[in-house]
């Protein structure tokens, strides 16, 4: 495994999840669906 590469998942992947989080607080409901589809993906 990429050493780099697995730098830049983590990055992304916080990434998305801040997004999520910021967009959560504006659409509760909307974000509660993405997490759990989220969660089936990462």
């Amino acid at each position: 495994m990429d050493y780099r590469r697995a730098v830049d998942l983590a990055i992304q992947r916080h990434q998305v999840l801040l997004a999520l989080e910021m967009a959560g607080r504006r659409f509760p409901k909307f974000s509660e669906n993405n997490m759990k589809f989220l969660d089936g993906q990462l």
